[in-house]
């Protein structure tokens, strides 16, 4: 049985995003075994099914745990420096990252308009799962995602198409503050 090891440290919200990509982990790979690493505040966000490593510090017994995980490869959804220090210190173990779109947030936030279009959180790691699929040798398709109606497997809602439909509406409501931007009176002195 092949292992992945997830590397999510915090914050609480960003761990309850990821819970649509291990829903759709245990349902694309059902023989992997899927272990999450983060802060042992957040251990109990994380969904029945998935084994959880919690930490309090970064020391060697850690590292030590992580070694013994030994994992066929290490999915990074943080992408900070301490997950670059557990990805050198097992060097050996192919991983794949979250592409965070630092240059484009960083142009957004000095300019206020967006140059480079920038992915919501949740597809940056659906982004990152295609890449251990695609090393898995699992075929991965942008227009058929088979997934997309399991990520709630048991509940009534679909997240995914939930996603979507937020996006549609940020993106009108994008184009209507900027359209009042324009028709803005200036103010008198």
């Amino acid at each position: 049985m092949k292992t992945l090891l997830i590397l999510r440290f915090s914050s609480i919200g960003d761990i309850v995003l990821t819970t649509s990509v291990l829903s759709r982990l245990r349902h694309e790979y059902p023989n992997v075994r899927l272990v999450f690493v983060t802060k042992q505040s957040f251990v109990g966000l994380v969904p029945d099914g998935v084994e959880v490593i919690g930490f309090n510090r970064f020391n060697g017994d850690f590292v030590a745990r992580l070694r013994a995980v030994k994992a066929d490869a290490i999915l990074d959804l943080h992408a900070n420096l301490r997950t670059r220090w557990i990805k050198l210190l097992l060097w050996n173990i192919p991983s794949f990252s979250l592409n965070k779109q630092r240059f484009g947030r960083w142009i957004f936030l000095q300019t206020h308009k967006q140059w480079i279009p920038l992915k919501h959180v949740v597809q940056r790691y659906h982004d990152a799962v295609e890449a251990v699929m695609g090393y898995f040798g699992k075929e991965v398709s942008v227009v058929n995602n088979e997934w997309e109606g399991n990520l709630g497997a048991g509940r009534d809602t679909d997240l995914w198409s939930r996603y979507r439909d937020w996006e549609t509406d940020r993106k009108s409501t994008r184009l209507n503050s900027s359209h009042l931007k324009l028709s803005r009176m200036p103010s008198s002195a």
